[in-house]
């Protein structure tokens, strides 16, 4: 990335390297520092040590600690400092339903949309902003 101002700080949770190497890429050209993590355990370690990403982009169906299991766990030990996009092939309404229940702003299904994808983003930086305004 040259001189241009970071659009923000995301995290990229997906066992499947090939995603998230997509999706660092193209969050990477479109202005975006992009953190990656092959699983949930590997997601809660990276936000114990280092900086909260604004916004995190979530695989439910992972190895070891699956999207669920990490959002029920991150909100415990790291807090809600970030928005979370989860992302999914086997999405649909009792997914989608359980994700937000667990602190989740939306269920985007795979292959992504990545227009819309960037447009959720953006709404959830929006929201940590104006809950930063709110709390003076």
């Amino acid at each position: 990335m040259s001189l241009q101002t970071v659009r923000g700080h995301l995290l990229v949770v997906d066992d499947d390297e090939l995603v998230r190497e997509y999706l660092r890429d193209r969050l990477c050209s479109e202005g975006y520092s992009c953190a990656v993590a092959a699983n949930g355990l590997e997601a809660i370690q990276m936000l114990r040590q280092q900086a909260t990403p604004e916004v995190i982009l979530l695989d439910v169906d992972m190895p070891g600690m699956d999207g669920m299991e990490f959002l029920r766990l991150a909100q415990h030990h790291v807090g809600t400092r970030f928005g979370v996009i989860v992302i999914s092939g086997l999405a649909g309404p009792r997914l989608k339903e359980q994700a937000v229940r667990y602190g989740a702003f939306t269920l985007l299904p795979k292959p992504i949309d990545f227009d819309k994808l960037l447009r959720l983003i953006a709404i959830q930086q929006e929201l940590a902003r104006t809950r930063s305004a709110l709390r003076g």
